[in-house]
This record gives C-alpha cells, structure tokens and sequence, in this order.
C-alpha cells in the first residue's frame, strides 16, 4: 500500500504491528482509508484488520462500527 501514516508505515503495517504484539493482538482494529484500491484492502484485511471503512467517514457510523466491534469482542471472549 502506498498511502502512509503520519510519522510513516501504512495501515497494513501498523496492523500488522499490533496484531503482532501480545498487549494489543486482541483488540479489533478499524482502518479507516482513502485508499479505493482492492489490493490495499486485501493487505489490511491480510494483516488481520477486523474492518475497513472509506474516507469520508461520519462520526455517527464510527461510533456504531466501534461498538460493533467491542460487543463482538466481549462475545466471543464470553
């Protein structure tokens, strides 16, 4: 993926980061992206991003796919 992050790396990458790290693997990643490119969202699919969303993205629609996210998580942890 070419689009970086501030300071640097890609949302793949970084997903990739936190998945791989023992404090963070559990936590449902979100990238949001202006990246339209299929190959870009496989990669963060790949790097095991939960879900993917397009710029521009509503506050209103953040918060619902947080929360999805989190009760999807304390279900299955249940």
């Amino acid at each position: 993926t070419d689009f970086l992050l501030r300071g640097g790396g890609n949302g793949a990458e970084l997903c990739k980061r936190l998945h791989a790290d023992d404090r963070t693997r559990h936590i449902p990643t979100l990238v949001v992206t202006g990246s339209t490119r299929k190959q870009d969202a496989e990669a963060i699919l790949g790097a095991g991003c939960a879900d993917i969303r397009l710029k521009p993205y509503l506050l209103e629609a953040m918060v619902a796919d947080v929360r999805r996210l989190a009760s999807s998580k304390s279900s299955a942890v249940a």
